[in-house]
């Protein structure tokens, strides 16, 4: 997790408040849900009171947790900002898709780029956040074979075109192969869970073959270079 406050304007890790909770507490479930309830509603009232900006970043450092200040053009935080911008990418996406199995999907995959990115986050820190595990990557993988059964078989290159819902998917290909670029930067610094680069490399697939199902159900054929 990210912040750009001194201790005192910090949000609370409210994950690890939860665990302390949850593995301190010898009572019924029951009183695991109060604790819960509780949490959830002293988080709200912080957020409610919560200022949206510090002016703590104007030195073009951020602060990680357990770690202290970092540049913010730092290959970590470059392949953070590059995970944000694909997940905003896709919501863009989403206003545009009307396929509920497609929705569907992109809703996943907004989560799991969230998590994700906490993942990424807390790669220097000391309270490491669960790792992102390969369970959404075999997700995507029948989603791609799935969509891929409309496809049919592609005998050639394409152009980034079609429907409105394909061509934002096709921006977000790309972003999503930037932000596996500058994954593999931070890799090169940080140690990286290996199991986010994998996502990231099957998500540009699923984006790609997502862009041509749409077309295809949509009755637009595809477009290819003229070379």
């Amino acid at each position: 997790m990210l912040l750009d406050g001194p201790a005192e304007n910090r949000t609370p890790d409210l994950l690890s408040v939860k665990e302390a909770s949850y593995h301190s507490t010898t009572g019924p479930p029951s009183n695991l849900k109060l604790v819960n309830i509780i949490l959830n509603i002293s988080y709200l009232f912080y957020i409610d009171h919560m200022k949206f900006y510090t002016g703590n970043g104007d030195k073009g450092t951020t602060n990680l947790i357990d770690y202290g200040n970092v540049p913010k053009d730092d290959p970590l935080l470059a392949a953070i900002g590059s995970v944000d911008e694909l997940n905003s990418s896709i919501g863009i996406a989403l206003f545009y898709i009307h396929d509920e199995k497609v929705r569907k999907e992109l809703d996943n995959i907004q989560n799991d780029l969230f998590i994700l990115g906490a993942d990424l986050a807390s790669t220097l820190t000391k309270n490491k956040v669960k790792s992102f595990g390969p369970e959404p990557i075999k997700r995507l993988e029948k989603e791609i074979d799935d969509l891929a059964e409309v496809v049919g078989e592609l005998r050639k290159f394409v152009l980034p075109r079609g429907g409105e819902g394909a061509v934002h998917l096709h921006l977000s290909r790309a972003i999503a192969r930037k932000a596996e670029r500058d994954i593999v930067s931070a890799s090169r610094k940080y140690k990286i869970n290996s199991e986010i680069i994998r996502y990231i490399n099957r998500l540009s697939s699923y984006l790609f073959v997502a862009a041509l199902y749409l077309n295809k159900i949509e009755g637009l054929e595809e477009s290819h270079p003229s070379y």
